[in-house]
């Protein structure tokens, strides 16, 4: 007699050292997934290079903590530098805004061949969801006030945003906090997002030092589709589910 065991979705946090759960349509076109709580990018099996963030009991489970100059850097692997379709989903936790606060950065250089760069933070001391593309003067977008995420150290918030190819007839940007969707936002005219080569991925700070993240992240995935908002919805309702069971 064969006995069928129905693999079922995580509920929780997973133990380390998970994979991805590939029978999950959801899965379908991520491209990494830096699972920050244990320092390894999960798609690559790529652990960080630099990790100066410490470990933290969290609302949600283990988490890394960042905050001073505390960050996680991750060596290029080719999934990583996605300049057309693009969604990226956050699980964290954000206690303070005094440096921007960034989240994850790929670029060459701080205003140019940016795959992406994602904060929080127009000012130093917003709360305005800021993603920059290609290069500063060609890809720039704000999030504005209204979509602005509300630090708050004792919950675990979910952002989404999904961002379409650059195009050169412009390009409508939808950010998502919690599974609920943002203002979405209009962007004219685009150049290319560029691939920036061999540049590392950062987590929790940009490569020169000067956005830092104060809070603690779960994991931040990238998806090099577009994503729908009842996708980004269930990932809300179970951020776990991109783990294998």
């Amino acid at each position: 007699m064969v006995i069928a065991v129905r693999r079922t979705a995580w509920q929780f946090q997973p133990p380390q050292g998970r994979g991805i759960d590939k029978s999950n349509q959801i899965t379908l076109g991520l491209s990494a997934l830096f699972n920050a709580a244990e320092g390894r990018e999960v798609v690559y099996n790529n652990f960080a290079s630099s990790l100066t963030t410490t470990r933290s009991a969290g609302k949600g489970g283990i988490c890394a903590d960042f905050s001073s100059t505390a960050n996680q850097q991750y060596a290029h692997r080719p999934g990583y530098a996605i300049t057309g379709d693009l969604t990226i989903f956050v699980v964290a936790t954000f206690r303070a805004f005094s440096n921007y606060s960034a989240i994850i950065a790929k670029q060459a250089t701080t205003t140019t061949y940016c795959p992406y760069e994602l904060r929080l933070g127009v000012a130093t001391t917003d709360s305005k969801m800021n993603l920059v593309r290609a290069s500063s003067s060609s890809f720039v977008t704000t999030a504005g006030t209204s979509n602005a995420i509300t630090a708050d150290s004792g919950s675990v918030q979910t952002f989404g945003w999904v961002i379409p190819a650059p195009s050169g007839s412009g390009v409508t940007t939808q950010p998502y906090l919690n599974g609920a969707a943002l203002n979405p936002i209009n962007q004219g005219a685009l150049s290319s997002a560029a691939d920036n080569g061999s540049s590392s991925v950062w987590i929790g700070r940009r490569y020169d030092g000067s956005t830092q993240l104060d809070g603690r992240i779960y994991y931040v995935a990238l998806w090099n589709r577009l994503l729908s908002g009842e996708e980004i919805e269930r990932l809300n309702s179970n951020p776990w589910q991109v783990f294998e069971p």
